[in-house]
């Protein structure tokens, strides 16, 4: 009796690790410009303590912006380089820089609260 309940904790345990492994993956969406475009706008629904992630190729001095608007004031943006993971700016609403290399860029949309939150992402590259 007691081999059959330590058999069915330790496989609930590998299951509840499973299922958490598997919604925390969330693959990067590419962000791809139209033909002779240089800006994109994007939507999705975030959850609560949920991202979303952007990534997109930018070069040494060209000028990134992105910003989301949410009817949520827990939604924010984050922008990461992709090759140092090192962050670009705190969570903002609004974000504009020159980019210091060559690289990918994430650009995270998250929720710190509600339950379920729509965005609209806009996102360019000068």
């Amino acid at each position: 009796m007691k081999r059959k309940t330590i058999q069915l904790m330790i496989a609930t345990v590998a299951v509840t690790f499973i299922v958490t492994s598997v919604s925390a993956f969330q693959a990067l969406i590419r962000v791809r410009f139209a033909k002779g475009k240089s800006s994109t706008t994007l939507s999705g629904t975030v959850g609560r303590y949920g991202k979303k992630e952007y990534i997109l190729r930018g070069m040494k001095g060209q000028e990134l912006w992105a910003n989301v608007s949410s009817v949520c004031e827990s939604v924010t943006l984050d922008v990461i380089d992709n090759g140092t993971g090192q962050s670009l700016t705190d969570p903002v609403t609004e974000y504009r820089d020159e980019l210091p290399g060559t690289d990918d860029y994430v650009i995270r949309v998250q929720n710190d609260d509600l339950p379920s939150c729509r965005f609209t992402l806009k996102v360019g590259i000068d």
